[in-house]
């Protein structure tokens, strides 16, 4: 069930026992961000769950003998709910509550441990009997984490460094190992055949691809010629990208969006890529780097048109990572 033993950024799940599951996750954030993003609503609503859904917090009293209450919603009509009582509240250091779904109910013990300013999150969770536990692994509860943990990482790097805003984000499974797809987003040569929207032309005028170097490029149409860049922030090689993304002028300047002024000068990216029996799932997060209302507002109002957008680019990624391999 561990795909990941060696990297304590993705989860670790066991079975300590009978009627036990444990899992850790270690997330790059202080504790008290981290434990606030476990108990307060806002926060909450922006990660708990599979990308898929959207979750609706109907009650969350944090308090000893306190109620919570959270829903997921599919964009089908699908809802799923959880619920429990809160045991155990000890900020930021330790919580214990009640967790109910689908008529089964079993208790969490949640322990988080900072050091060097990352955070160890815990997880114990204790069933009735063995049948339950196995019950709860049936239904998908490592991917659900797997996904819920991945959603929180985002929340707390952007909580920390750009909008409080939800941010947009996009996944899409690639047929092709995590190497190959590592390397397409690597290198010069392998970005100017599939980045950008389609149908237009790039020329990578520069690609340092480090901590602090930039992606320089420029995206020519019939209808004129845009420039672009990227400045890397982290590179965790095959498993996480953080970048800022801009507009750029040819000397690499950060401009104003040709389309318009009110778009974020820099928008924060994180980019995860996971490898599953040969496949790789690439997960893109964006939010601005702006507090300014008319460029959040800007920014929000163009979900859809970047999910067609992104949709196109990586229809080309795919495109690309299926020719190299043939």
């Amino acid at each position: 069930m561990n795909h990941a033993a060696n990297d304590p950024f993705r989860l670790q799940l066991w079975l300590p026992s009978a009627n036990q599951i444990a899992l850790t996750r270690s997330l790059r954030a202080p504790r008290q961000l981290v434990f606030e993003a476990f108990t307060k609503p806002e926060h909450l609503a922006n990660w708990w769950g599979p990308h898929q859904y959207r979750t609706r917090v109907v009650e969350m009293d944090v308090r000893v003998g306190g109620r919570w209450n959270m829903v997921n919603e599919g964009a089908e009509g699908e809802a799923y709910s959880f619920s429990g009582e809160f045991l155990e509240v000890d900020p930021p250091h330790r919580l214990t509550w009640t967790f109910g779904f689908e008529g089964h109910s079993h208790r969490e013990e949640i322990t988080f441990k900072e050091c060097d300013g990352v955070t160890e999150t815990s997880i114990l969770c204790t069933f009735d009997s063995t049948e339950d536990r196995d019950d709860m692994l049936k239904g998908g509860m490592e991917w659900g984490s797997g996904q819920s943990y991945d959603r929180l990482e985002t929340l707390l790097l952007f909580s920390t460094e750009a909008s409080s805003q939800p941010f947009f984000t996009i996944q899409r499974t690639f047929d092709a190992p995590r190497k190959h797809v590592w390397h397409a987003w690597s290198d010069a040569e392998a970005l100017a055949k599939w980045w950008g929207p389609k149908g237009m032309r790039i020329e990578v005028a520069h690609l340092q691809f480090e901590p602090g170097g930039v992606f320089h490029y420029s995206m020519a149409s019939p209808n004129g010629t845009m420039w672009g860049r990227f400045m890397y922030r982290e590179i965790s090689p095959f498993t996480r990208l953080v970048f800022v993304n801009s507009f750029s002028n040819r000397e690499g300047g950060i401009t104003h969006a040709p389309f318009s002024d009110h778009w974020p000068l820099e928008v924060l990216n994180l980019v995860r890529f996971e490898e599953i029996a040969g496949r790789t799932v690439v997960t893109l997060a964006g939010a601005p780097i702006t507090s300014a209302p008319d460029e959040l507002d800007e920014f929000g109002a163009h979900f859809a048109s970047m999910e067609q957008g992104f949709g196109g680019t990586f229809d080309q990624l795919s495109e690309y990572l299926s020719e190299e391999q043939s």
